[in-house]
Parts: C-alpha cells; sequence; structure tokens
C-alpha cells in the first residue's frame, strides 16, 4: 500500500474517533485495511492490539480489495470533511454510543453483509447480480425499510438509487435530514425477477438478516415505504381492511411508521400531501421540530 493510501486510512481511523456520531457504513474489507494502516483496534474497546495478536486473527484481504478499500477511504474523508456542521444548527443525534461500541457495530454489519453476499437460502439468488445490504449511517435514530431492491439497485448493489431513491432523499431532506443521518434497507436483499413482490418464502428466507440488521442499528423509529413492507413488518394483521399507513405499532420493540413507497409517489403524487403528513409524524415521534416553511 502506498503511503499516500495509508495516511488517508489514517486520517479516517482518527475521524472515526471523534465523530463517531456520524460515522457513514464501512464495508468489511475497507475495515480490515484501515486497522492495518492505522493500527489494530480491539473492536470492543477501541483500543489498540499488538500487531502479533492483530494477525493471528487472519485479518487480510487482497491487493484488489486493498485498492478498493483505498478509494472508499478517500470518498469516506472528503465526505465526512463535507458534512462538517454549522455549531448553530440543530443536531440530529444518532443513537450515543462510544467509539468501541460504534466499531463493534460497524464490525459486525460488515460481517452480516459478507454473509448475506453469500446467502442462497431462496431461488432470489440465482438471478441476482448484487445483493442490496444498505447505505446511510448505521448508527442512525431513524431507519427506512423498502420491500426490496429493483434493477438498478441490483446493479450497484446499493438500496434506493432509481428515481424512487431520489425522491426518497427528497422526503429525507424536507425534514430537516440528510442522507447520512438516517439508514436505508429492504425487507429481502435479492431483487425479485421483474420487480414482482417478495412471495412470504422469499420475506422469510431473508427475515433474520433484517432482524439481526436492525439490532445491531438499534433505531429509535422504523419507518416502512410501502404497503408490502408494512406487511412483512407486521403492522397489517392478516385479514384486517383499516388504513395500515399513519399508524403507530412496533416491530421486535422498535416503534414502527408505515407511509407510501415513493415508487407509488412518483406513479400518485397526488398522495404527496398524506405521505408528508406521515413524515410530520415521525418527525414528531423524534422529538425534531418540523422545518421552517414546511408545516
Amino acid at each position: 500500500m502506498s503511503n499516500d493510501a495509508k495516511a488517508v486510512l489514517s486520517e479516517v481511523r482518527t475521524r472515526l474517533e471523534w465523530e463517531s456520531e456520524t460515522l457513514p457504513e464501512w464495508p468489511a474489507a475497507m475495515l480490515t485495511v484501515a486497522r492495518e494502516a492505522a493500527g489494530p483496534v480491539d473492536i470492543a474497546t477501541g483500543a489498540p492490539v499488538p500487531r502479533d495478536v492483530h494477525a493471528a486473527k487472519g485479518e487480510s484481504c487482497s491487493g484488489s480489495q486493498r485498492g478498493m478499500a483505498a478509494e472508499q477511504a478517500k470518498a469516506i474523508s472528503a465526505g465526512l470533511g463535507q458534512t462538517e456542521r454549522d455549531e448553530s444548527a440543530p443536531a440530529f443525534r444518532p443513537t450515543s454510543r462510544g467509539t468501541g461500541e460504534s466499531l463493534k457495530v460497524l464490525d459486525s454489519l460488515a460481517s452480516l453483509q459478507a454473509t448475506v453476499a453469500g446467502c442462497r437460502s431462496c431461488a432470489l439468488h440465482r438471478t441476482r447480480r448484487n445483493t442490496v445490504f444498505a447505505r446511510g449511517n448505521p448508527l442512525a435514530e431513524l431507519v427506512f425499510i423498502g420491500e426490496g431492491p429493483g434493477e438498478q439497485e441490483d446493479q450497484t448493489g446499493q438500496p434506493f438509487v432509481g428515481r424512487a431513491g431520489q425522491l426518497l432523499d427528497k422526503m429525507i431532506a424536507a425534514m430537516g435530514l440528510s442522507t447520512e443521518e438516517v439508514y436505508i434497507c429492504n425487507v429481502v436483499k435479492c431483487r425479485p425477477p421483474d420487480n414482482r413482490n417478495p412471495t412470504d418464502a422469499e420475506a422469510a428466507a431473508c427475515a433474520h438478516f433484517l432482524d439481526e440488521q436492525l439490532e445491531l442499528v438499534a433505531p429509535k423509529l422504523l419507518v416502512a415505504l410501502g404497503k408490502v413492507a408494512a406487511g412483512r413488518l407486521g403492522l397489517i394483521p392478516t385479514g384486517e381492511k383499516a388504513p395500515w399507513r399513519g399508524r403507530l405499532a412496533a416491530y421486535r420493540g422498535i416503534p414502527l411508521l408505515a407511509t407510501f413507497h415513493p415508487a407509488f409517489l412518483l406513479r400518485s403524487p397526488s398522495f404527496k400531501k398524506e405521505a408528508w403528513e406521515d413524515l410530520k409524524q415521525v418527525l414528531s415521534v423524534l422529538g425534531r421540530p418540523v422545518p421552517s416553511g414546511k408545516r
């Protein structure tokens, strides 16, 4: 690894120590390279680990992974610099965690993401290009959950990157938040063919991944995007015909609200006003004010 790459990775790790509340997602390869470049770390405590102990764990990655990780490090380093806050602005504080705990969460999520990438538990693995794990801040208070990836998500490995994703980003911005302050994922991690809804069997095969993901992120609130995701999260009891959106429920002990999927809002923009009412309720649950001019 070049000295420049080592310097960048060292800077990223330094930023991690004082800005743990705004961490981006770290892929497994990047975590490994950062530790090797900046000094190995005990993920439970954040304390330095002797080099021989670190080596004994077999934490290494290929040259191509190192190159990719270095590029990701540069991007994250630049991104952190760009998102430094105006101190006079109210901060959206993710769940408060120490550096050691934050590292442990990041490492566990990276390990889970690697497991998802090799999953063959249902037929969706036969047609996928990439698994789609998550994007955003893994220490966030707020998590948005859709039903499954679409074509562009399957190509990029990132959730909500197409037109629906662009609208979701605008909805988040209207709430006075940035996409670096929330966490975005799906019920299933592989694209159903032709963007159909995931079947019960497919959702069940992925359920333990989502549950572990949410347990690690530990948000204060979940937002189900669309009726399918709301149903998969238990917001719509079998046979019930009552309105499914705008209701406060819970999933595995985490408060849960539902609103329209951005893809539906693209097809039916007249429902955007109702979706905004749902998002204002989200802000209320989180104790956040509605941005001025958006009331």
